[in-house]
C-alpha cells in the first residue's frame, strides 16, 4: 500500500523501566556523540534519567489514501521501541534542549 495514510483508533502504552545511567550515557556516545557532525555547534547529549522508556503501538486499521487504494482493504500493524530521554548540552554543560 503507498503512501500516505489513514489510521484509525491508533493504541499507544509506555512503561517506564529502570536503566543504569552510565550504561544510557555509552549508548549515547557511541551512537551521536562520537559520530562527527560536520558544519553544526558541538554540542553533547546525555540521559535525563536513568531510565529508558518501552513503547508498544497497535494500528488496528491502516489504509492507504492513495488514489483507489482505500477499496483495496486495510491493513493492521504492531510496534515496539525503546526510547532514551536525553538532554541536549553545550560543552560546558548548560541544558539547550530536550529531547
Amino acid at each position: 500500500m503507498p503512501p500516505p495514510y489513514s489510521f484509525d483508533n491508533v493504541e499507544f502504552r509506555v512503561f517506564p523501566l529502570l536503566a543504569d545511567k552510565n550504561k544510557l550515557q555509552k549508548i549515547c556516545d557511541r551512537f551521536i556523540n562520537d559520530v562527527p557532525a560536520p558544519h553544526s555547534l558541538p554540542f553533547k547529549i546525555k540521559p535525563l534519567q536513568s531510565l529508558v522508556l518501552l513503547d508498544l503501538l497497535y494500528y488496528p486499521k491502516m489504509t492507504s489514501t492513495y488514489k483507489d487504494q482505500p477499496k483495496l482493504g486495510f491493513s493492521s500493524q504492531s510496534e515496539s521501541f525503546f526510547a532514551i530521554p536525553v538532554v541536549k548540552t553545550t560543552p560546558n554543560g548548560l541544558p539547550i534542549d530536550v529531547g
